[in-house]
């Protein structure tokens, strides 16, 4: 399917794109919410796109990810109360989608003094996982911002393949006496994106400072989408259901193998949505130097694009490597002989034959007896085209003997 021309792209300061969509009509029914958006104003007085009740910090067709916002969990010490507060545990559950918690680019973290906290699976979600990390503060002075190996703050990895996952806090280790040392009373924990934490000595020495610091009191948590469960050799055999409808694109199978479902690229040197009818187009390389190499004449194609050097020149590889000047060995000789010699045996010339340009420089190159270049002893005239200290062009003649 293809949407609606009045279908919302954008919620706030985020962009939607096809597959996703917000409103019927506006993304791929694949019989589930995994491509169903909404977009709604909250108490702020903002925009903000969700999913289901998620709160949805960007899209990337390429990677074929999203990232959420994952609520960072609070277990603090009520000194009124001289108890620990109850624990109000964050859960999430996609189970029902076609998403699966990247679990490269994710850390469960743990932040806090004497802190253990889990992450595992949810009694009815089919997986059965845990794992955790302690985090201990042995002193103040231990502490280190942006160090998290164990002392304030701790990480550890998750299992492939999640999409569901509880987190608690384990009740035996408490910040109940951490207080009485001069440490915040809190402990923290979140499943969160690796990239987008970054420790800091005041989460554990003021109370909350982790929550604030946080948009929305969350971090960012990569997910992987597909779509259906299909493989692209299964899917391309109904061509009305086939999600790759742009022509220049290619159909990738999910990595999370066999009846994951598949995603859609633009071949090679196209860009754009491989989701949507001509949504794939041609990237003109020449326009963009700094991410398309070329040391010669660059000159786009569908696809692609030529680099050659210009007439006179040349490199194995003008991709990767300059153009030289293609000039015989002898000729190449009494340039480099002249450019580093004082001798007096440069005179001026008039009717200087038409120069080939190297550099900032002109060269002409013949015999002296007016045949070809020959190997061995030989005498040889050159041509110069260059520039005078009154910055006027003349031409001069310089005989050199060549000894090869």
């Amino acid at each position: 399917m293809q949407p609606n021309e009045t279908c919302l792209r954008r919620c706030g300061d985020i962009e939607i794109p096809f597959p996703f969509g917000v409103g019927s009509g506006c993304y791929l029914e694949t019989g589930d919410i995994t491509f169903a958006m909404t977009c709604n104003r909250t108490d702020d007085g903002q925009l903000r796109v969700y999913n289901y009740q998620i709160g949805v910090v960007d899209f990337s067709l390429l990677t074929g990810q999203l990232r959420i916002y994952s609520a960072i969990n609070e277990w603090c010490y009520n000194r009124t109360a001289a108890a620990m507060d109850k624990q109000n545990n964050w859960w999430y559950d996609m189970s029902i989608t076609n998403y699966r918690i990247n679990d490269a680019l994710n850390r469960f973290t743990v932040v806090g003094c004497n802190s253990l906290a889990y992450i595992y699976s949810p009694d009815d979600s089919g997986q059965q996982y845990m794992t955790g990390c302690m985090a201990t503060c042995p002193g103040v002075g231990g502490l280190e911002n942006g160090s998290c190996a164990g002392v304030g703050c701790c990480q550890t990895a998750i299992p492939r393949r999640v999409n569901a996952y509880t987190v608690s806090f384990e009740e035996k280790f408490n910040t109940s006496g951490a207080d009485a040392d001069g440490f915040s009373p809190c402990s923290y924990a979140v499943l969160a994106e690796t990239s987008e934490f970054s420790f800091r000595t005041a989460y554990v020495a003021t109370a909350g400072e982790f929550v604030r610091d946080n948009k929305y009191g969350s971090l960012p948590l990569v997910l992987d989408w597909a779509i259906g469960n299909k493989t692209c050799e299964e899917a391309k055999r109904n061509a009305s259901a086939y999600a790759c409808v742009s022509a220049n694109s290619d159909c990738v199978d999910s990595k999370y193998g066999r009846g994951s479902g598949y995603l859609c690229n633009c071949s090679a040197g196209y860009e754009g949505n491989p989701y949507l009818i001509d949504g794939c187009q041609d990237i003109n390389e020449c326009e963009h130097p700094d991410k398309y190499s070329c040391h010669g004449h660059c000159r786009n194609k569908p696809g692609s694009y030529d680099c050659k050097c210009s007439k006179g020149s040349y490199s194995a590889d003008p991709f990767k490597d300059p153009c030289s000047p293609r000039f015989p060995l002898q000729a190449q000789i009494a340039i480099d002989q002249l450019e580093n010699s004082r001798s007096e045996y440069v005179v001026p010339h008039e009717g200087c034959p038409c120069p080939l340009i190297v550099g900032d420089r002109a060269y002409r190159y013949e015999a002296i007896d007016g045949s070809e270049w020959k190997k061995g002893i030989g005498a040889s005239k050159m041509h110069l085209l260059g520039v005078a200290p009154d910055s006027m062009l003349i031409c001069i003649t310089i005989k050199h003997r060549l000894f090869l």
